[in-house]
């Protein structure tokens, strides 16, 4: 799941232009690709890593009780 600004950049459906320019400010910023790429992994990290998943798992489990 993309946040736009923070872990990529979202471009409108159809619409080259808005395309285009989300990849040239990605290509043309070495500290915006480096800032996104790592807040983009983190995001990952906290929502989608297996203690994450089990922990949403069991507590489902538990809740049906």
């Amino acid at each position: 799941m993309v946040i736009d600004g923070v872990t990529g950049l979202l471009a409108e459906p159809d619409d080259v232009k808005s395309m285009v320019s989300a990849i040239d400010r990605v290509l043309a910023s070495d500290e915006l690709r480096h800032r996104m790429g790592a807040a983009g992994r983190e995001h990952v990290i906290n929502k989608f890593s297996y203690e994450k998943i089990a922990q949403s798992i069991i507590s489902y489990m538990t809740g049906m009780n």
